[in-house]
């Protein structure tokens, strides 16, 4: 029998944890991902409509796949494996990834460059795994114990994860401008401000997320 519980991991750890998950699910979807979108392109070229319905399902079971996979081995959990369940589960982080992303695309836009790149890709690191372990654990098999406190809804949930990491990734982006600012002997107090506000936001995110899914004591078969 294994228990995850993240509250009596060590902070440090948990935060490791997140950045593994989100950084293996990148990598992994980023090898994978231009494999399916070549499936997908030439499914399109040669079955329009149909090709891209296949094309989609083919991607969502890879998602979830994947997640299922990565629950298991970082964080001990299983997750239901029939087709159904994957489908359902590739589908709705799908939707979770493509809203938080949201934040990073219009960044990129207006300050495009290198180190601003490799900035957003390390937090997202944080984000991805974060968003990745949320969604998975609502295909949780058999829990022990239900400790559901707050009722969100699948759409509730994305707008959440939405809002979350987009104060999650202001607040990290500030935090690097004022360090930045710092050193040059400035500080902007509406900076300050919109940082310390941001991490307000993403904090009560994460409680509100937190309250919202299942707090569960999984069975497991060696």
């Amino acid at each position: 029998m294994v228990k995850e519980n993240s509250k009596k991991s060590p902070f440090r750890y948990l935060l490791l944890r997140y950045f593994a998950h989100g950084l293996l699910f990148s990598v992994l979807g980023l090898i994978i991902g231009i494999v399916l979108g070549i499936i997908l392109l030439g499914s399109i070229f040669f079955a329009a409509l149909i090709g891209l319905i296949i094309g989609l399902i083919l991607l969502f079971l890879f998602l979830g796949a994947v997640n299922t996979f990565l629950m298991k081995r970082i964080w001990g959990i299983q997750l239901k494996k029939n087709r159904m369940s994957v489908l359902d589960h590739g589908f709705a982080l799908a939707a979770a990834f493509l809203l938080v992303s949201i934040p990073s695309f219009i960044i990129g836009l207006y300050a495009a460059s290198l180190p601003m790149a490799i900035v957003l890709f390390i937090i997202y690191c944080f984000i991805d795994g974060y968003v990745a372990k949320t969604v998975g654990s609502y295909w949780v098999i058999s829990p022990a114990r239900r400790r559901i406190r707050i009722q969100l809804g699948t759409m509730g949930t994305l707008i959440v994860l939405l809002i979350t990491a987009m104060a999650g990734t202001g607040f990290a982006v500030g935090l690097l401008v004022l360090v930045w600012l710092l050193l040059g002997g400035l500080l902007s107090g509406v900076l300050l401000f919109l940082t310390l506000f941001s991490g307000l936001v993403t904090l009560i995110g994460i409680i509100i997320l937190s309250l919202s899914k299942d707090q569960a004591t999984v069975d497991e078969s060696n």
